[in-house]
């Protein structure tokens, strides 16, 4: 490459193509006003990967950006530096005196702040962070002393560095920050939420955060924003780490061949925390224990859910005879979903056409009596052109003063479905605006006793870019200097960056907006409901998931789409929102009803059924619930979802461990063989993937697929679908074939753990009067598991000790049920299932009394002791056999 430079030669061929930082990020820029940055500049652009990401001025190996000017060291405790600007970045307004302050946190956990020494920056109010105090202690990792500007901070362990950079490369401007770290490897994990690959491309690829209401397309930033990655360092041992920028702006994330991540966000500061692990599984808890761990979903809302947009036609009668044939047809199904159809014509919020929909109230109670739910879709935008005193979610808003504001302090007006043509939309970061949100939930409430929320169109959606009047002209925060690589401009879709919230100008909380109203709905439904709060959000970000779940929102109906979905329930988990699943079936598309789409749905709900969040939805091209697309995705849909209800004690228990413990729920197979390399390949953790320790699904990722090659782990494992096990699997670590016909998933449980089920009935309702089964699945003679329970429904059942907590160990031809905790009432095993034992026995006794009645199948060494009636909460039991 012909080569022009400010200074020496050598200086910028040094500089390897896989190791450039850009020094003109924002546009291209011509030879001399590269050099005139001090910088490098290179006439061609290499070849290969996403080459237009590749720098073409970019910074020699000395850069004078920043000079030190103050180092204060304490190895044990902390980094402090002080840097002064000395050369331009070519940004307005560089920011001149910069602090740079690493903290020793915990073992694993330590802190990174950068920031303007001499002025208070926007931070984000959310989420609140759990931070421990720094205490002295033997850490996994050590910071190199501060060096020609150089920060490495080093696992102990293996002396290699997990995260270092150059701090006189750094940019920090009013609107623009760059910072470029090193990664270990090129097995990068997380950085969402996007279309890609679990396993993120390093070679020049961007992904943009920016909450954006756009139908999922392949790495364009999506609805929520999680700056945090995970970084194996050696999938030999399984060595992690992860970090996390704690900066609400949008922003760009740039991975690199060499390898190596720079972050490019266009306000605030940078507040990053590294996780040492030292396991992947370590890392994501570590994590979710900072930004904050989920709360527990009722025990109905991890039931099957059935949706359908702009069902035509648009009635209450229609919508009945989808919800009655699907009852008929004995699919496992408990909640039924509505879009926005069921409002008026006008599509506002908290209203119900009294034509299309009467009897709406009376339908939901009809659903409540056989023991099913309701939820309905409520966005945030709000009607301002109904006659004053007419509707009230507008005349309470202004009475309250809790509408965002445009720039001038006027309302905020834009556009979404309203057919007045404007909206307004609530502030929730306003003090006032939960007080606001739950009169609204009230109100409507009692026309329609609903369960739940779906908040939609929460980016903010704003179909007209701006708002009614435009966007103010000459202001930087609506057009900043550099404007996200996967982004036209800010405002698409969105309002203008100028407008006002309690928190913030939406510039800096735009990606809070989805948070916010969560929380405000989750006061609103425990106010109305006095129930435990059911939400599921599109709009998402750090710290979410205590306030509530996630769809993957508008996928396109296809086997990509499909297949996508198992990354993102993946992601989704280790940023802390394990209630997450995608539409089943896929949203978007022009499907017909054919054998190639019923082959897909099929398909897709043996992926679907074993989402955390499980929700068939579609909009208005077909109808699309299982019934209507034939004997066929019917039966997929019974079969597999009837595997998922008996699994739903183990399920709920995993939710429990999540908010306790901060675990996935939903989780990679290498979070649990961190050694194994095979767990690393594509093949595998792009499609296979885990409930807690003991589940694992293998599903059938592509069209015309009768037999599939799954890879299983170490161990033994028995192939589940309900009610019937096959015969148990030794595996060494090794890809095996398995049939795969289209109505059956292919399942697995893991021997070494024990799992509480429950009979399968149609509602979990109805399963919440049956009696557990525990199965137990010996390996080397040992076994171990849990159950959490409680009523399923009411509110802080574990912060006021209304639940009960059970713990199962086997070995030594025993097995032992412990209540830890009981706070609920009866929890009664009917049934006991032992396998792996090896012959029949001939004796066993339950409670040191002969069994009332048991039996062997050799197939599985399996021995069921049944006609039981053991309160696990209440006491210890023992069952014991001799062979």
């Amino acid at each position: 490459l012909a080569l022009v430079h400010y200074s020496r030669a050598q200086e910028c061929t040094g500089v390897g193509v896989d190791q450039r930082i850009d020094c003109a990020p924002e546009r291209t820029v011509t030879e001399a006003e590269c050099t005139a940055r001090k910088c490098c500049f290179a006439a061609k652009t290499p070849t290969g990967g996403n080459n237009k990401y590749i720098p073409t001025c970019f910074m020699p190996q000395t850069y004078p950006g920043y000079k030190i000017t103050k180092v204060d060291e304490s190895p044990a405790a902390f980094t402090y530096v002080e840097l002064e600007r000395e050369t331009p970045s070519g940004f307005p307004n560089d920011i001149k005196s910069v602090s740079f302050r690493i903290t020793h946190l915990t073992h694993n956990v330590l802190r990174i702040r950068v920031a303007d020494l001499n002025h208070t920056r926007f931070e984000p109010p959310l989420p609140q962070l759990n931070i421990p105090l720094p205490v002295p202690m033997r850490h996994m990792y050590s910071v190199d002393p501060v060096g020609k500007g150089i920060i490495t901070v080093r696992r102990i362990a293996t002396n290699a560095p997990i995260f270092q950079t150059d701090l006189t490369k750094l940019v920090f401007a009013d609107q623009f920050i760059q910072l470029k770290s090193l990664l270990s490897s090129h097995q990068v994990y997380g950085i969402g939420e996007n279309k890609a690959k679990f396993l993120k491309n390093t070679q020049w690829q961007i992904h943009t955060l920016w909450n954006h209401d756009k139908p999922v397309a392949d790495n364009f930033p999506e609805y929520g924003s999680h700056p945090f990655y995970l970084n194996v360092e050696d999938n030999s041992t399984g060595l992690s780490h992860g970090v996390f920028l704690h900066n609400s702006n949008a922003m760009d994330v740039l991975l690199q061949p060499e390898p190596a991540i720079t972050w490019r966000p266009i306000g605030g500061i940078l507040d990053i925390f590294i996780f040492l692990g030292p396991q992947p599984a370590d890392v994501a808890r570590a994590y979710v224990s900072l930004v904050g761990k989920p709360e527990m979903p009722p025990f109905w809302g991890l039931g099957y859910h059935q949706c359908r947009c702009c069902t035509e036609p648009n009635t209450l009668a229609n919508q009945k005879v989808i919800t009655e044939r699907t009852i008929a047809a004995g699919i496992p199904f408990d909640t039924q979903w509505n879009a926005k159809e069921y409002m008026e014509t006008t599509f506002n919020d908290f209203t119900v056409d009294q034509n299309r929909y009467k009897g709406f109230g009376d339908w939901v109670r009809h659903l409540h009596d056989i023991g099913m739910h309701y939820v309905p879709i409520i966005d945030p935008g709000i009607d301002p052109a109904q006659k004053s005193g007419t509707y009230a979610p507008f005349d309470d808003g202004v009475s309250m003063d809790v509408f965002i504001k445009n720039h001038t302090d006027g309302l905020f007006i834009g556009h979404t479905w309203q057919k007045s043509g404007k909206t307004v939309w609530p502030d929730f970061s306003h003090p006032k605006s939960a007080e606001y949100w739950t009169k609204q939930y009230r109100e409507f409430h009692k026309q329609v006793p609903i369960d739940g929320s779906w908040n939609d169109m929460n980016e903010i959606s704003n179909f007209l870019g701006g708002s009614t009047t435009g966007c103010p002209k000459g202001n930087p925060l609506e057009a900043p200097p550099y404007v996200p690589k996967q982004l036209s401009k800010l405002q698409d879709m969105t309002l203008c960056m100028t407008a006002k919230h309690y928190a913030g100008v939406d510039y800096n909380v735009h990606n809070l907006y989805g948070f916010y109203m969560a929380m405000a709905t989750d006061v609103a439904l425990k106010e109305v409901r006095q129930k435990r709060p059911f939400v599921i959000s599109r709009a998402t970000s750090p710290g979410q998931g205590k306030y509530s779940g996630h769809w993957d929102g508008d996928t396109d109906t296809d086997y990509s789409n499909m297949q996508w979905t198992i990354a993102s329930i993946m992601n989704m988990n280790m940023f802390g929102i394990p209630l997450v699943g995608g539409d089943i079936c896929g949203f978007l598309g022009k499907a017909e009803n054919n054998t190639f789409h019923q082959e897909l749905c099929a398909r897709w709900f043996e992926i679907g059924a074993f989402y955390p969040f499980a929700r068939n939805h579609n909009m208005k091209k077909m109808d699309q619930d299982p019934v209507a697309l034939g004997p066929m995705v019917t039966r997929a849909a019974k079969q597999a979802l009837e595997t998922r209800y008996a699994l739903l004690p183990y399920l709920y228990t995993l939710f429990y461990q999540a908010k306790m413990y901060a675990e996935t729920v939903a989780r990679p197979l290498f979070f649990e063989f961190p050694a194994d390399k095979h767990t690393y390949e594509p093949a595998v953790a792009e499609s296979q993937f885990m409930w807690g320790q003991a589940f694992m699904i293998a599903p059938v990722v592509e069209p015309n697929v009768t037999k599939i090659k799954p890879y299983l782990p170490a161990g033994v494992w028995y192939p589940f679908h309900y009610p019937t096990f096959d015969k148990p699997i030794v595996s060494s670590g090794q890809f095996m074939e398995f049939d795969a016909p289209v109505d059956k998933v292919n399942t697995f449980l893991r021997a070494g753990h024990i799992v509480p089920i429950l009979p399968v009935q149609q509602t979990t309702t109805a399963m919440q009067k049956e009696k557990f089964i525990i199965l137990a699945f010996l390996d080397k003679a040992t076994a171990h598991g849990q159950l959490y329970w409680d009523d399923g429904d009411s509110i802080d059942t574990i912060e006021r000790g209304q639940y009960t907590l059970v713990t199962f160990d086997a070995t030594n031809n025993t097995l032992v049920t412990k209540p830890e905790h009981n706070g609920y009432k009866d929890v009664v095993v009917g049934e006991i299932d032992v396998f792996g034992v090896s012959a029949k026995p001939t004796t066993v006794l339950v409670n040191g009394v002969a069994a009332k009645k048991f039996s062997y199948n050799p197939i599985g060494q399996q021995l069921a002791v049944s006609e039981l009636a053991l309160n696990v909460g209440a006491a210890k039991h023992t069952i014991e056999w001799s062979i």
